[in-house]
């Protein structure tokens, strides 16, 4: 099976009620909400698991992740990138699980969101 297909059939069957119809290799998943940011990190865990690669934190992005061709596209390319440096293929035996390439503490980005006010208890802590 190509990754497009599986990728594909795994989209329709944890997003989409196992009905594929009308999801197309260029649909725009994101933009049509098919898939929020976090069932990205969720398709992330599955490519890595399902296609034995690391899905770097930085190739986690909007243009990577726009469409089931897209995201078979980068799937390739990180196949082929992790066979020229020597790395598992899919036929090769599993070892120990999906790898993992998240970010560290130290690289999370700073976000500038609003503090929200909680209410305080008459100790002046957030209750």
């Amino acid at each position: 099976m190509t990754p497009q297909k599986l990728i594909t059939d795994y989209i329709a069957d944890v997003w989409m009620d196992g009905d594929a119809e009308g999801l197309e290799p260029q649909t725009p998943i994101a933009e049509l909400n098919i898939i929020d940011s976090a069932g990205v990190f969720d398709l992330v865990h599955f490519l890595q698991t399902e296609f034995r690669i690391t899905v770097p934190l930085h190739e986690v992005s909007l243009d990577n992740f726009r469409s089931v061709s897209a995201i078979a596209a980068l799937v390739d390319r990180l196949r082929s990138d992790d066979r020229r440096k020597g790395g598992p293929r899919k036929d090769d035996p599993p070892r120990g699980g999906p790898r993992m390439d998240g970010p560290r503490k130290d690289d999370l980005p700073k976000t500038d969101l609003p503090k929200t006010d909680l209410p305080q208890d008459e100790g002046g802590s957030a209750a």
